[in-house]
């Protein structure tokens, strides 16, 4: 093999790998733009959710609020209910427990 055609072989193999370099750099570019586009959809996905959490969170607040209100309530039934129980015993003339 001759210089020139040595030469010659390095420029084709040069040609070959700029060419190779090119087609990955344009490659990895569309997959950056993938994947920016995928993490603008996740961090949009993950606002959502976190809004969907904080109504949640209120609303919980709301039904923990009703809970204690119900549960005042029955204590307080409750404790009118055994005044009547005592009243209708001391009617009765039943000794009270």
């Amino acid at each position: 093999m001759t210089i020139d055609e040595r030469i010659e072989a390095l420029a084709q193999s040069l040609e070959l790998l700029s060419a190779l370099h090119q087609q990955t750099e344009r490659e990895l570019a569309s997959l950056h733009q993938e994947t920016e586009r995928e993490l603008r959809s996740l961090a949009e996905s993950v606002k959502a959710h976190e809004n969907m959490m904080k109504a949640h969170d209120g609303r919980l607040a709301e039904h923990e609020k009703y809970l204690v209100q119900l549960m005042e309530g029955t204590a307080r039934l409750l404790r009118v209910a055994e005044s009547h129980e005592r009243r209708l015993s001391h009617l009765e003339g039943l000794p009270e427990e």
